[in-house]
């Protein structure tokens, strides 16, 4: 049986870990916000790299700072779980 707080990390590492980063890093690269790129994601070259560098600090520095990811600390504060 799947678990809710394992659905629930998945869905808040791929919010915030996966879209949270390409909206961040689209950011970074044009200058612009989101809605004025007419909602595409415009990773090229350096922002593919520039992506991939948020993912590792996501998912690999808070690991290492926390001891879980930042999605898995969401679901943890939302079920009551310490």
């Amino acid at each position: 049986m799947i678990n809710l707080g394992t659905v629930l990390t998945v869905i808040f590492n791929i919010l915030l870990g996966v879209l949270g980063t390409a909206i961040l890093t689209t950011q970074i690269m044009t200058g612009k916000s989101l809605s004025s790129t007419g909602l595409s994601l415009q990773l090229k070259d350096t922002g593919l790299i520039l992506w991939i560098v948020l993912l590792v600090v996501y998912f690999w520095g808070a690991k290492k700072l926390w001891g879980k990811t930042v999605g898995g600390l969401i679901t943890n504060k939302l079920t009551g779980k310490k």
